[in-house]
Order: C-alpha cells, then sequence, then structure tokens
C-alpha cells in the first residue's frame, strides 16, 4: 500500500529513503579518503532509491527553506530530522532548489557530494555553488542559486501614496511602500519566498537584511536613499508628522534591529535626507535612541559630511540641559544632569578636534597625499606584506621574545639577573607546551647546551622533570596526527627521561592508536630504552610483555637474547611467537628448540603459531617434523602444514602429499577432498620436473574435482 500526501502524487515513504541515504553518502564523502569502498556502496543506495522515486517520472524538484523542504507546493514534514537536515545543508550552501533527473549516474552523484563537502565561503569564491556543480560536469543534477540580486530596492525617486477610495489609510500605506520597495521578490529569513503579507513586520524585514549583509552585489547607496525618500514622505515642507506615528513607530523598530553595519547605512539616508525643516527632523530624531543617535553622528564625523540642519537638532537632542514649562527653565534632576554629562563626554569625543597635522612632518604628510590620490598602489615590497604580518601575531612574539631571553641566558651580561631570565623562560616554555609547538621547544633544548647550568638550575631540570613529561605525552594522545612527528622528535631529543613514562602508558593503553604511537616514540629512543624495557619482561599482562619483546628486537642488539632466553617457557602462544621471531633473526639456536616443542605440543593454537614460524627455519629435524604434523594433524593443522612446506619449497615434501591425494577416503571425502584441492594448488611451488608427471596422472583419473584443477595447473605451467 502507497503512503501518499494528498498534495503529492508519489510515495513520500519513498522520498523519505531517498533524503535518508543522501544524507549518510554526504557524511560519508567528508569521512572516508576518496574511492572508499563505503563511499561507493552509499552512492549506489542513493542511486537506488532515486530510481523508484522515479519510476514514474523524470525528475524531482525540491524547494529549499533554512530547515525544511518543498516539493510541488507541500511543504514536508518540518520536525523531521532527515528533511531538516538535508535542508541545512542545502541552504547553507546558497541552495533555493534542487532538481535530481533519473539519468543521474554513480559518478555525477559522488562529485555532486564532494562539491557539498566544500564550505560555503569556498563555493563563492568559486563563482557561487550553480557554477561549482557545472564545473564539475554535472548536468542530472541541476541546483538553483539563491538569487541575492533580487533583494533590492525601489527605482521611483519617491515613495507615491495610493489614492482612491479602496485604497489603505495614507498610514499604514506608507509603510509597506517602503517595505515592498525595499524586498521586490527576494527569500524571506526562513528560507521560503516572501509575500506582500507579512511584511507589516519591521522585525522580519530588519533580519531579512542582516541576513544579506555580506553578500556581494549589495545595493548601500539605494539602501540609504530608499530611506531617505521614505523620511522626506514623512517630514517633508507642510506636510502632518503626527498622523505617520505607526510607520515613524515602525522605521524606529526596523532601525533598532539591523545589525551595526547596515544600521549606519540606514541612518546616513534619515540624517542626509534634503529638504527636511529642522522641526520636523526634530520630531522624527524624538524616535530614536540617543546611543542611535551617537552612532549616527560618529559616522557623519568620520565622514565630514554635515548637514547644518540635521546637526543642529541632533546637538539640541543631546545637550539640552534643562526643559521649558510656561515659558519658564525648570532645574533638571540629578539622574538627567549626569545623563547629561554622559552624553556630553561622548560628543567631545565624537568632535574632538582633529590635530595630527601638528604632529607630523610636512615631507611625511607630502607623500601620504600623494599616495591617496593614486588610483592603485603597486609597490613590489608589498608582496611580502602576508609574511610581515605573520611576524606581528602573537606566537610569532612569543618565539622571538623567547629567543632573545635564550640568547640572554647563553652570553649573560654582568648586570644580568638570572631568577628574572629564568622564570621568564620557564613561562614562555609552558607557553609553547600548551599551545603545542613541539618543533620549536625542540629547538630550543638543542640550544640549552650552552647555557651555564650553574646560573640557571631549574632551566636545565625542566626538561626532564615528571610533569613536564607527562604534559608532552598528555599532547600526544590528544593532538593531531601531523604533530605526532614534532613530538616524537623532541622525546627522541631529550631521550631517556622519556623511557619509563611512556612504557607505563603503553602498558595501560587501550587503544590501538595510542599502542602505535607509545611504540613509534619508544623506537625513536633506541637504545636509550633497553634497560627499561628488559627490567618489565617479568610483568604479568601478556599483550605488554609481547611489546617489549618486539621493542627490544627492533634495537638488532644481540645482548638482550639471555634477558628474553629466561621467559622461553611463557605460556602465552603471542608472547613465545615474538619469542621465536626474535631468536630467528638473530640466528640463534634456540628458536629451532623451541619450534621442535611446539610443533609436538598438544595445545592447537601452540602448534599452529609454531607451524607458521617454521618457514623460516633450515633446520632439517623441524622440516620432518613438519612431516608429522600433516601426515598425523586434523583439518586445519594439515591446511596451515601445506601453505608452510608450499613456501619452504623443498620437493622432499612431495611424496608425503603425493600420497595423501592418491589415498581414497570413505569418511568425510569432502573435507579431504578440499584438502587435497589445496595440496594440488600448491604444485607449481615445487620443481616442475617432479609435479607434472604426477597432474599429468591426476588428470586421467576418474575424480572430477582432482581431474580438473590438475588440468588448469597443468596449462599454467606449460605456459
Amino acid at each position: 500500500m502507497e503512503h501518499k500526501n494528498s498534495d503529492m502524487n508519489f510515495d513520500t515513504r519513498v522520498l523519505s529513503n531517498f533524503i535518508f541515504e543522501l544524507n549518510i553518502s554526504l557524511r560519508l564523502v567528508t569521512t572516508y579518503p576518496p574511492n572508499h569502498p563505503l563511499i561507493t556502496s552509499s552512492i549506489r543506495k542513493v542511486l537506488d532509491r532515486l530510481r523508484k522515486l522515479l519510476e514514474f517520472r523524470e525528475k524531482i524538484s525540491l524547494a529549499v527553506a533554512r530547515d525544511s523542504l518543498m516539493v510541488e507546493y507541500a511543504l514536508l514534514d518540518s520536525q523531521n530530522p532527515v528533511f531538516r537536515k538535508l535542508a541545512k545543508i542545502l541552504f547553507d550552501r546558497d541552495i533555493a532548489s534542487i532538481t535530481f533527473f533519473k539519468s543521474a549516474d554513480v559518478e555525477e552523484i559522488l562529485r555532486f557530494n564532494e562539491t557539498m563537502s566544500c564550505k560555503r565561503d569556498d563555493l563563492r569564491e568559486m563563482g557561487g555553488v550553480s557554477r561549482a556543480v557545472e564545473e564539475a560536469g554535472i548536468r542530472n543534477i541541476v541546483v538553483q542559486e539563491i538569487n541575492y540580486g533580487n533583494f533590492s530596492t525601489t527605482e521611483e525617486d519617491k515613495i507615491v501614496l495610493p489614492e482612491g477610495k479602496n485604497s489603505k489609510s495614507t498610514e499604514s500605506t506608507l509603510w509597506e511602500d517602503f517595505a515592498h520597495g525595499m524586498l521586490e521578490g527576494s527569500l524571506n529569513p526562513t528560507g521560503g519566498f516572501a509575500t506582500y503579507a507579512n511584511m507589516s513586520d519591521p522585525g522580519v524585514l530588519a533580519e531579512m537584511m542582516n541576513m544579506y549583509e555580506e553578500q556581494p552585489g549589495s545595493r548601500e547607496d539605494n539602501y540609504a536613499a530608499a530611506i531617505a525618500s521614505f523620511v522626506g514622505e514623512l517630514g517633508r515642507e507642510g506636510g502632518d508628522i503626527a498622523c505617520h506615528t505607526e510607520s515613524l513607530d515602525k522605521l524606529n523598530s526596523f532601525v533598532s534591529k539591523l545589525n551595526p553595519a547596515i544600521r549606519r547605512q540606514f541612518l546616513n539616508g534619515v540624517f542626509t535626507c534634503p529638504g527636511l525643516s529642522q522641526g520636523a527632523t526634530r520630531e522624527i530624531l524624538e524616535k530614536f535612541p540617543d546611543d542611535m543617535i551617537l552612532e549616527a553622528l560618529r559616522d557623519i564625523n568620520a565622514r565630514s559630511s554635515y548637514i547644518p540642519p540635521v546637526t543642529v537638532s541632533l546637538l539640541q537632542r543631546l545637550s539640552s540641559t534643562s526643559s521649558m514649562e510656561n515659558g519658564r527653565k525648570t532645574v533638571s534632576s540629578v539622574a538627567e544632569i549626569e545623563g547629561e554629562e554622559h552624553l556630553a563626554e561622548k560628543m567631545r569625543v565624537i568632535f574632538r578636534e582633529d590635530k595630527s597635522d601638528e604632529f607630523v612632518p610636512q615631507t611625511y604628510q607630502k607623500a601620504l597625499r600623494s599616495i591617496t590620490s593614486m588610483k592603485t598602489v603597486s609597490v613590489p615590497e608589498l608582496e611580502e606584506i602576508g609574511d610581515l604580518h605573520k611576524t606581528l601575531q602573537g606566537h610569532a612574539i612569543e618565539t622571538q621574545f623567547c629567543k632573545v631571553v635564550l640568547e640572554a641566558m647563553r652570553v649573560p651580561s654582568d648586570k644580568c639577573r638570572p631568577a628574572s631570565l629564568e622564570q621568564n623562560f620557564l613561562a614562555l616554555l609552558h607557553y609553547f607546551l600548551e599551545s603545542g609547538d613541539f618543533s620549536f621547544l625542540t629547538e630550543i633544548y638543542e640550544q640549552l647546551e650552552s647555557v651555564d647550568q650553574a646560573l640557571f638550575p631549574e632551566v636545565q631540570n625542566i626538561f626532564t622533570d615528571a610533569k613536564f613529561l607527562n604534559a608532552v605525552l598528555d599532547q600526544l594522545d590528544i593532538c593531531e596526527k601531523s604533530k605526532r612527528s614534532d613530538i616524537q622528535n623532541l622525546i627522541a631529543r631529550i631521550g631517556k627521561p622519556f623511557a619509563e613514562p611512556l612504557l607505563e602508558r603503553l602498558a595501560e593503553a587501550k587503544s590501538r592508536s595510542q599502542r602505535h604511537a607509545y611504540m613509534a616514540c619508544l623506537l625513536a629512543l633506541g637504545g636509550q630504552v633497553r634497560d627499561a624495557a628488559v627490567a618489565r619482561l617479568s610483568d604479568s599482562r601478556w599483550f605488554f610483555v609481547r611489546n617489549l619483546i618486539t621493542i627490544l628486537r627492533e634495537l638488532e642488539d644481540s645482548t638482550v637474547l639471555p634477558h628474553i632466553r629466561r621467559i622461553r617457557d611463557h605460556g602465552h602462544p603471542r608472547v613465545r611467537q615474538e619469542i621465536i621471531t626474535t631468536f630467528q633473526q638473530f640466528s640463534h639456536v634456540e628458536a629451532d628448540r623451541m619450534l621442535l616443542h611446539d610443533l609436538r605440543s598438544s595445545e592447537q593454537d601452540v602448534r599452529l603459531s609454531a607451524i607458521q614460524l617454521a618457514e623460516k627455519s633450515c633446520d632439517m629435524t623441524v622440516f620432518d617434523e613438519l612431516l608429522v604434523c600433516f601426515d598425523k594433524g586434523d583439518w586445519e593443522t594439515k591446511s596451515a602444514t601445506v601453505r608452510t612446506l608450499a613456501r619452504i619449497r623443498n620437493d622432499r615434501a612431495l611424496p608425503s602429499l603425493m600420497h595423501y591425494v592418491r589415498t581414497n577416503h570413505l569418511l568425510r571425502q569432502s573435507a579431504h577432498n578440499r584438502v587435497k584441492i589445496e595440496v594440488i594448488n600448491t604444485f607449481p611451488q615445487y620443481g616442475a620436473e617432479n609435479v607434472v608427471p604426477f597432474l599429468e596422472e591426476l588428470a586421467l583419473s576418474g575424480q572430477d574435482d582432482l581431474a580438473n584443477q590438475a588440468k588448469k595447473l597443468l596449462e599454467s605451467i606449460r605456459g
């Protein structure tokens, strides 16, 4: 039974499945490296869901809002997290609508997902998401970008009020005409298409303006012109401002909700409006808070653009110290006086006299004026401005300061205060440790050799202090992999003091990633870890002992063999495997002795581990014992022995192997045949002159499976 929405002619359950798989594939592309099997598998699922969705149609289009999707004029469940997630991904990349065609393939969906993994700013630098999709060669997934160009102002010189008996009141129409002029068919803050019906709310219009503050192609001059026109209509000569109270209140609410950057643009429109009388300006300004007025004055002062009537009104508004009542002055309250003094101080800051010319030489002023008069500045040296800027950043300054302190410690002056230098140096060390600059810490450590230990004893001890060592290892646990090499270099440079803390952490490590990191650092210490590792070989944790043996073996130091020999009877097969491998590396006779012992063991795990390691043995006694394991062992033992014998490639094994293949088995015949096939497949590893006659014999036998396999191998051997 289909689950259909009354407003849609398709199965919403299938649509939900498609969006669900699409969300997963979008996440996998950012999580796994390119060409990972999981990504391919996920995209195939997306394509399968899409084709089911478009079984009876060629395409499907989704309109995008901030956190919801719309299909065929019907809004999908806005509470559904699957829909909300996709809507957010698309909306954050400036997509207003997206259309999927039935002819889309795996490669196009993959390229689309890779495009969506880009950040919005990166997409905008590429020319927008539409262009990015087009340049990726995606033809069957079409995106419609949010057109911020539609967010515009009216082209009219002034807003004309409607006439006629059926028209709205002058008061409400004036504000709505202004809102319509500011917004002609743009998107509203939630991503849907705006309608004029909701423009009576100034907060909605302000929120929409804030959304598009940083969009390219903004029309700031038009914004200022639009609001100047609106204010001009409110306060035109002879007009009655009292009848526009509602519109003025809406304007005040609208401007107060704008972010500071856009609010300055709009207030400039108010305060530079031509033709306003002082009386009209004063009445309009009464509606605005003092802070908003001050903000506009700062901008006017910065641009040196004074409109006398407006400036007078502003000053009268802000600097009035008394009120008039019945033609007499009344004394202001204490609160009013304090407030006015505060405003007066603000005014002094805003209108303070610029006396910079008194302090700037004439020749320098002339040079500055010549530069500012140029349309473009092209100086080759400015190409290095980026590098120069980096040297002024906080971390760079701390680095240079540390070098200065270190140099002062290396070559102290007669007036040197060692304690003060040492205190500053230690503080800087902790800073670099917390900031993760291990490369610079290594550089510092290498230069400390020339510092007088008698003058600066704490500096010499800091790099071996337990707190410092553990702080470095704490960073190793949480840092990015790219920084691990720097930490490893620092640990290797400091050396032996890190051996014990690293071994302790290796013993307690829970994750494989941590164990690998600790092992890499321990191996970087080389012989400095030898004694600490040998001392812990009696530890009860088998996995830790196994890692210790691996570390000691990598040292390629034969003096560790007597210590390892003392634990040759360890009960865990994985530990014994590492011990045998170590003895084999040094060609020690103990390796073959342990192999013979383990090949004859009654424990399956011990025996299988020994069979695997026996391929590196040249001892014929070990080889003969392998043949015994093949003759007497169970199916798993036989299979493991066959693989080891094939790697040894000794033709002495062929008689036993051929005998087994010729033998008929009444019980568990299928299991025997599997081992026989495995034996036959290893024959190309031996001398052809010894196996070809036997394969020819098998090819003519009546055993179908064996005969067919023998024929294939003969063809392969003969080329």
